[in-house]
């Protein structure tokens, strides 16, 4: 019975009400949040073993869901689920125990775990962990708030974005988004909760375990948006050189994949999301239903105005069809509509490719257009398409056209109702093309197989779980000496031809790291027994499903002893450069002489020997020796003075008992001695000592050749050098007695007392030692202070002996004396540096003084040095105007001044040093 409008408004108000009301109470009364191990986190743990196995102890993490976690006291969860896979087909017993990720990693570092589940690839653990293949990427995503303005991962910039410590996310934030603000939560848990509660603005966390708390409830308003902006492959580690367990286990993860179950497990851990709870799915009903009530509300009021717009839109639909014709008609793929034998529709591309024209294509059988053997097998093709209920499924068939030429399709079929009726719709496109790319690939790859075989490199393919050759070169059996028959099947270690087995299990763990293996050098034992030097590469691949080692190796033997003897030139031309570097930096014979004499040594092999010199008429004596004490006492062997006396170079490979008595190492077998000649004349010996056979061949001896004629220079300098230090010695005496005279010529010219310049030379040179003037410049301050009034030679004698004052004219002249000395001694290199005091002592510190009126400490150092001890000296020496100060006078004359036309520093230091007894007044400060 069909109820009226208003009794159908009145229940469905009815029904409204009472699912409004069940809303509210779900609302009110949330069920707990999904924790699938908030009371299995400390369960017993629980083994999976296999009958006659060992047990190996698996580490999981029960708090990462829908990883690993533990479920009713189980580890449960995808990566737990694939290990239990790997292991039944691998006939392996896995006992599983819980932990955290730290505890797990402690633990797993000391032994105590063979495998730890779910482990993400990250550089830090790789370098630390061997690594399964991957078993799923986990994926992370950036989770927000409900209302964020936060749409992809630029908007983090300047933003609080909570993570993990430790996690993959930070090194992601710091090399993408350097300006986000990293905020840190000790799970993932926490991390919502912080997100809901507003301390961070976004979250980067791992996407399918964040989705499954937030869904849970824990906390609610919390989306994700999707962008997954990286991920980080997640497996499995072993502990490092468990080669054999790490290859099981890798081959049980492969054959699950080739059979399928991994997708099998996969699809039922991410295909669909499973709802934790009950009541969960209630509310959504709930909701569901609300939805549909208020829906079916709308569409009753809105009924009418349906009803109009069904016939507008019957309109539209037809103008809709006519453009999904117009797409079909005018698309770059062929597309039919096939029902039995017969074909229902064709657009013209489809007719393009066939050959046939639309009308026949209609006409004709398909049987007719494709031939009975091709349509037989695209019936078969359709048929599967009624068993995959009519989703897409591709396939390649071959057709013949119209014209009788081959060409391959790639179809993209479907089953449609067509008028009412099933169907098949075909969507091919011309692939001809690509299939003889294919075609010429597999022609090439026939041609690289002859490469393979014929190549002149060595190319071997090994299996990797034993080593064994599967396939070995040409170039393989040319170097090793062995046959392809002798060879197969057998791993390399049995056959001896590592020389060094540490280098096969060198390359085992580069390649168990890294999978592959760059320019390893090593040495290898060919058949006939002789060791050669090889370089390899290497490369993980797969044969028949079983992961392989394929090598290329390459014979450098050759190439390293050409090396070797560039390496060895190249040393020696080091050793002769280090003693001309001694000779040129050093002036120090006997350094010279020990590094030559350690240079031969060392490029010789031998650790004796000896260099004798004589010096004037004095005997042969050691300088330097090396594998034995000597000093310049020690005498010469009688060897020694044989080469000195005859000049020529001795070299005996079995010595006589005397004679080996007679050196000055015990126990030596050979002996070389090399004379030093400069000038036609013997000036000293090399020896060379050695317990074995001394082999020397031409490079040898060209080296010693060059490491004489070095020492004989270096010794013909050094003597050269002594003689001109001794002239350049009695030279500067010259100087310095000339500098002398100079100065008692000026006291006797300018009737100063006698002494002046000598004790204010003095007082200077002591004044510079305390204020750390280095040695070395103090002989120019001496040099100065002697000629600081050579400038008054230039001064007429009726101003400089002028027994009253000075007129202003008089005092012009007067004051012209530093520039005299300036054009005086500036021609004289050696007293250019001394300049300083005959120019600049008259300059005062307040700017008053002459000839340049520059003040404080503008004025050179040396010249406010002298300048201060000049005062100090001419106040106490009484004048023919004048009587001597006393001390006490002069040392308050100098406390006035200081700042004012005197150092107040080097004042300072000179009162302290002339008057130590008296703590010296602060002086005056400097000026600004």
């Amino acid at each position: 019975m069909k109820l009226p409008v208003r009794n159908s408004y009145f229940w469905l108000a009815v029904i409204t009400a009472l699912i409004g009301a069940a809303m509210l109470y779900a609302w009110k009364n949330p069920p707990p949040p999904y924790r699938p191990n908030a009371q299995n986190n400390n369960s017993a743990t629980r083994s999976y073993a296999v009958s006659g196995q060992p047990r190996l102890v698996v580490g999981y993490n029960p708090d990462c869901p829908p990883y690993e976690y533990s479920l009713d006291g189980r580890p449960a969860g995808f990566t737990i689920e694939i290990l239990r896979g790997a292991a039944a087909l691998e006939n392996l017993a896995l006992t599983f125990e819980p932990g955290s990720e730290t505890e797990l990693r402690q633990r797993f570092e000391r032994g105590e775990i063979d495998i730890l589940s779910g482990a993400p690839y990250r550089p830090g653990l790789s370098q630390q962990y061997v690594f399964s293949l991957p078993v799923i990427d986990q994926v992370y995503d950036i989770f927000v708030t409900e209302g964020s303005s936060i749409r992809q991962p630029q908007d983090l910039a300047g933003k609080q974005v909570i993570i993990l410590p430790n996690a993959p996310s930070e090194t992601y934030l710091s090399a993408n988004i350097p300006l986000a603000v990293p905020v840190y939560a000790g799970d993932i848990e926490s991390a919502l909760n912080m997100l809901a509660a507003g301390q961070g603005e976004a979250a980067l966390l791992p996407k399918d375990q964040a989705i499954l708390l937030a869904k849970s409830g824990n906390p609610t308003k919390i989306r994700n948006l999707a962008f997954d902006p990286f991920s980080i492959p997640y497996g499995y580690a072993v502990q490092p050189g468990a080669g054999d367990l790490l290859y099981r286990l890798n081959r049980g993860i492969a054959q699950m994949r080739e059979s399928g179950a991994y997708y099998t497990i996969y699809e039922r851990w991410f295909g669909v999301s499973p709802q934790p709870m009950v009541w969960n799915l209630f509310r959504y009903a709930v909701v569901g239903l609300l939805f549909i009530a208020l829906f079916l509300a709308i569409s009753a009021a809105w009924l009418g105005v349906l009803q109009r717009q069904v016939r507008q839109r019957s309109a539209q639909l037809a103008a809709s069809e006519e453009k999904y014709r117009q797409l079909a008609e005018n698309a770059s793929e062929g597309v039919v509509v096939i029902r039995g034998p017969q074909v229902l529709y064709a657009n013209q591309r489809a007719a393009d490719i066939i050959g046939y024209s639309i009308e026949e294509m209609l006409r004709l059988p398909i049987a007719v257009i494709m031939g009975e053997d091709r349509y037989e097998s695209a019936r078969q093709q359709h048929r599967s398409l009624m068993l995959t209920n009519g989703q897409v499924r591709s396939y390649t068939i071959k057709v013949r056209t119209k014209s009788g030429e081959r060409r391959w399709l790639q179809v993209n079929g479907a089953t449609v109702s067509w008028e009412g009726a099933p169907a098949y719709l075909d969507m091919f496109t011309d692939i001809t093309a690509e299939y003889q790319a294919q075609l010429a690939l597999r022609q090439s790859e026939d041609k690289f197989s002859k490469a393979f075989k014929t190549s002149p490199d060595s190319i071997n393919i090994n299996r990797l779980s034993d080593g064994a050759y599967l396939e070995v070169n040409e170039g393989f059996t040319a170097l090793t000496g062995y046959s392809e028959a002798e060879v197969i099947g057998i791993p390399s270690n049995q056959i001896n031809i590592w020389a060094n087995p540490e280098d096969r299990q060198r390359l085992l763990n580069e390649v168990m790291k890294q999978g592959f293996v760059r320019d390893m050098e090593f040495d290898f034992r060919i058949k006939n027994g002789s060791l050669r030097r090889g370089s390899l590469s290497a490369r993980v691949i797969e044969v028949q499903g079983e992961p392989c080692l394929l090598t290329i190796t390459r014979d450098v033997t050759e190439r390293r002893e050409a090396e070797q003897r560039i390496r060895q030139q190249v040393n020696r031309l080091a050793a002769l450069r280090a003693v001309d570097l001694a000779m040129i930096t050093s002036e120090n014979l006997t350094y010279t002489l020990r590094i030559l004499l350690d240079k031969v040594c060392d490029q010789l092999g031998l650790a004796h020997g000896g260099i004798l010199l004589r010096e004037e008429e004095k005997e042969l004596r050691y300088l330097v020796a090396r594998g034995f004490r000597a000093n310049g006492t020690t005498g010469p062997s009688p060897l020694a003075r044989q080469i000195f006396n005859l000049g020529r170079r001795l070299v005996l490979d079995s010595l006589r008992p005397e004679e080996a008595e007679g050196l000055p190492v015990g126990k030596m077998s050979s002996y070389l001695g090399l004379p030093f000649i400069t000038r036609g004349q013997v000036v000293g010996v090399l020896e060379l000592y050695h317990r074995g056979k001394l082999f020397l061949d031409d490079q040898d001896q060209e080296f010693l050749d060059a490491m004489m004629n070095a020492g004989a220079i270096a010794i013909e300098n050094s003597r050269l050098l002594n003689n001109l230090e001794q002239a350049n010695r009695d030279l500067i005496a010259a100087y310095d007695a000339t500098i002398q005279g100079w100065a008692r010529a000026l006291e006797l010219r300018d009737g100063e007392t006698e002494g002046h310049s000598q004790r204010v030379t003095e007082m200077v040179l002591r004044l510079a030692d305390a204020l750390g003037v280095p040695e070395s410049e103090q002989l120019h301050i001496r040099r100065g202070s002697l000629l600081h009034d050579i400038g008054k030679m230039a001064i007429p004698d009726s101003i400089l002996l002028k027994k009253g004052p000075l007129s202003e004219d008089e005092w012009r002249i007067m004051r012209r004396h530093p520039s005299y000395a300036f054009e005086l001694l500036s021609t004289i290199d050696f007293l250019r540096p001394a300049l300083a005091i005959p120019y600049y002592h008259h300059e005062r510190w307040d700017g008053s003084g002459y000839p340049g009126g520059i003040s404080g400490e503008d004025i050179p150092l040396y010249a406010r040095i002298f300048s201060v001890v000049d005062v100090w000296d001419a106040l106490r020496t009484g004048r023919p105007y004048r009587p001597a100060m006393t001390d006490e006078e002069v040392y308050q004359y100098l406390v006035k001044n200081a700042g004012k036309h005197l150092d107040p520093r080097i004042v300072d230091t000179f009162l302290r040093l002339v008057y130590p007894d008296r703590a010296a007044p602060a002086p005056a400060k400097p000026r600004e």
